[in-house]
């Protein structure tokens, strides 16, 4: 059965996008495994993208990318019926979460940009951190814009065969 909890992204590159960077972090996978199996999903959902770590994958790819690692999710905190404006930042959410399961925070900006990043025990892996877990103190300056739209727990899928392999 595939575990996840929130690990350092040792293959980690400047050319790592948040997604790639989230669900390495997620699984413990390299990078590259990663950036396949984005690409095979987005192509099975109609879209040809290579698998090279990209910035603008579909949120249904990432999504099937937890299913098919092994993973379920489920939507834990919902905020895309709030106004923008009223919409906690990173900050905001991460001062009052306590982060028992390991996460998936979906972002926007108000120019319609997304982020996704991982977080599990107060501590985070994303692309300003450089795959590298450490425990939140605030995002730098140039995340602020961010708001929070919803978040994804992430836990093992109960009949998980149709996981990719582990070995």
């Amino acid at each position: 059965m595939a575990t996840f909890s929130l690990h350092e992204v040792e293959d980690w590159t400047e050319n790592a996008s948040c997604t790639p960077t989230a669900l390495a972090a997620l699984t413990g996978r390299p990078l590259q495994e990663i950036g396949e199996l984005l690409a095979e999903i987005a192509a099975e959902n109609g879209r040809a993208i290579g698998p090279e770590l990209r910035a603008d994958y579909a949120p249904q790819d990432w999504a099937g990318a937890v299913n098919r690692l092994g993973g379920d999710w489920v939507v834990a905190e919902e905020f895309r019926d709030r106004e923008f404006s009223d919409r906690p930042s990173i900050n905001e959410w991460m001062e009052t979460h306590l982060g028992v399961e390991p996460e998936l925070v979906v972002c926007y900006g108000a120019n319609n940009i997304g982020h996704v990043f991982a977080t599990f025990e107060g501590d985070v892996v994303d692309t300003y951190t450089e795959g590298k877990r450490v425990h939140f103190t605030g995002v730098p300056i140039d995340f602020e814009f961010l708001k929070v739209a919803y978040t994804l727990l992430v836990e093992p899928l109960v009949d998980s065969q149709s996981a990719v392999s582990t070995a």
